[in-house]
């Protein structure tokens, strides 16, 4: 896989590429199909190379005004937005790289492990409003689910999009996540599989004051993961994550859902047998923690000794905001990843996706690092099949 370094343009770079001195007809058409955070990232940085010819399409009608996940970016990520001008201190208001792991066995924590996380935990909303409004006017376009993929005029991609007229692009880029239509069309073979393990969230306006680090609780055959976040109104939540084993037979009848099929469920979704399980579960987490530590931030006045052990129950007890869950879904062929790592937060996939790597990469200039890795990847070109026109897909290694 190549690797390529950011760095910020020079001047004579930047005047080179200002997309006023260029015109969308003497460049290619390119669309982006997904406008989280690799989508926006990416028509930024071709934007910074002058190409104005780009088209972010995204399936959701609106504009996502609900708090977003904690997920973490990698120094090398954090160096990606700094060229395109996203100072940290809009999207970070936590700097803190230290990663608390507290082991908990019977009715006492056994061990405490400090270790550094090699970038910074954020938010998804406060990255992705921090791109989307960097976006120049009429790039990004809502409400555009992509149906399908064939070869138009020219031989140019055309994309189908329900309800409105089809967009032709001499070049489309796919970023839009773990159900990726792309790789629906281009590769159906590649289907998930299920990992084992569902990713319960919620978020608690109960604040552990000493709250500044990623705090991971590790119960035995669990894990509860705890972080601030700051919501889209200014306020600070808590935002924790409670990892929990389920067979698929539990996932169906806990969730009246498929794992494969349906990989993340909203809080309204959420059934009430769910809610159940999961209150009885960390029921038995806490139950093995001394009576001090599983008491309410209420019953103890919102004194807070430690923000794991002692936090951890209150937190949960005092989460007004419903709980959605997350199935971790991998595609197959993508190599095994295992457990998500002790040492690193929890990052959630592009828009709709569930916990899937421990790192959000970000692509700089093209270049896509990730699980894909090494792995040879479709290329594709037009060929006949039957009366239509649709794209096949040749296995070669993109990789160079």
């Amino acid at each position: 896989m190549i690797t390529l370094t950011p760095s910020r343009p020079d001047a004579s770079t930047a005047a080179s590429a200002d997309p006023s001195t260029t015109h969308d007809s003497d460049q290619p058409a390119i669309a982006i199909v997904g406008a989280s955070i690799t989508g926006p990232t990416l028509a930024l940085l071709l934007h910074q190379a002058g190409l104005t010819n780009v088209t972010v399409l995204d399936a959701s009608e609106h504009l996502h005004t609900q708090a977003g996940g904690v997920i973490g970016l990698e120094h090398t990520s954090l160096a990606a937005l700094d060229t395109l001008g996203v100072p940290q201190h809009e999207f970070v208001p936590f700097t803190s790289e230290r990663v608390v792991a507290v082991k908990l066995a019977g009715r006492q924590e056994t061990g405490r492990v400090h270790t550094m996380y090699p970038g910074r935990s954020t938010a998804w909303h406060l990255i992705n409003s921090a791109l989307l409004k960097r976006l120049p006017q009429g790039w990004l376009r809502l409400g555009s689910r992509v149906q399908d993929l064939t070869a138009g005029p020219d031989d140019r991609a055309q994309l189908r999009i329900a309800h409105t007229d089809p967009i032709n692009a001499d070049l489309v880029v796919f970023a839009d996540g773990r159900r990726s239509t792309g790789r629906r069309l281009l590769d159906p073979g590649r289907d998930l599989r299920y990992s084992g393990y569902v990713a319960w969230r919620g978020q608690s306006p109960i604040v552990p004051p000493h709250l500044r680090d990623y705090t991971r609780l590790e119960p035995p055959g669990a894990g509860f993961h705890l972080f601030p976040i700051m919501q889209r109104d200014g306020s600070i939540a808590t935002d924790w994550t409670f990892y929990l084993h389920h067979s698929d037979e539990e996932v169906r009848h806990l969730l009246n859902a498929d794992p494969i099929g349906r990989t993340y469920v909203l809080p309204h979704q959420i059934t009430p047998q769910a809610r159940q399980h999961v209150t009885d579960h960390a029921r038995q987490v806490w139950s093995g923690l001394p009576s001090s530590a599983r008491r309410s931030p209420k019953d103890r006045g919102h004194q807070h000794d430690d923000p794991g052990t002692r936090a951890g129950a209150g937190v949960f007890t005092e989460t007004r905001r419903p709980f959605m869950a997350r199935r971790r879904g991998l595609p197959r062929g993508a190599g095994e990843q295992g457990p998500l790592p002790v040492a690193a937060p929890a990052s959630t996939a592009t828009t709709g996706g569930a916990l899937i790597y421990p790192s959000l990469s970000i692509p700089y200039l093209g270049v896509l690092p990730g699980p894909y890795s090494g792995r040879p990847m479709p290329g594709v070109h037009p060929c006949a099949a039957g009366r239509r026109r649709r794209p096949c897909v040749a296995r070669r290694s993109i990789w160079r």
